[in-house]
C-alpha cells in the first residue's frame, strides 16, 4: 500500500507540460485543462501521460543516475515512436522537483507497465475533456 502523505503529497504537486511551440501548461490532479485539451485536439492527439524515471519508490537519488534513468526512458519512448514532449513535477510545499515526461497516447496499461519497469510508484494521466487522474502503478 502506498503511504497516503505520498499520495497527498502527488496530488498537491503542479505538473508543468512544455510542448513545443507552445507555452507551458500547467496541470493538476482533480482539475480540468481546457487550453492544454485545445492545444491537443488541434494536434489530434487525445490522451496524455506524464511519467518520470527519476527517484524510484520516491527515494531521492543523485542527480546523475536520475538524468541516467530519464535517458533511458525517453529513449525506450522515442524507440517506441511515442510523442514526447518534456515536463516536469513540482511540489510547492516542498523543496522537490523531478523531470518528467509528457507522452501522447499512451494507454493507461502502458504507462503503469513503463513506470513499474522504472521503479515509479504513480503516473499522471488525462484525457481531452477530462481531469487529470493519479494513477497507482500497483
Amino acid at each position: 500500500m502506498v503511504d497516503p502523505r505520498l499520495v497527498q503529497a502527488y496530488v498537491g504537486s503542479l505538473y508543468r507540460v512544455f510542448p513545443p511551440g507552445s507555452a507551458e501548461h500547467v496541470l493538476r490532479i482533480g482539475q480540468r485543462h481546457p487550453a492544454f485539451d485545445a492545444w491537443l485536439g488541434g494536434a489530434s492527439r487525445r490522451s496524455w501521460v506524464v511519467l518520470t524515471a527519476w527517484n524510484p519508490g520516491s527515494v531521492p537519488r543523485p542527480e546523475e543516475e536520475n538524468v541516467a534513468a530519464q535517458r533511458a526512458l525517453t529513449e525506450v519512448l522515442e524507440r517506441a515512436g511515442l510523442v514526447v514532449w518534456p515536463a516536469r513535477g513540482e511540489s510547492p510545499e516542498r523543496d522537490w522537483v523531478e523531470e518528467s515526461l509528457c507522452v501522447l497516447d499512451l494507454d493507461r496499461e502502458q504507462a503503469r507497465s513503463l513506470a513499474r519497469r522504472f521503479g515509479q510508484v504513480a503516473v499522471v494521466q488525462g484525457e481531452v475533456g477530462g481531469e487529470a487522474r493519479l494513477v497507482l502503478v500497483d
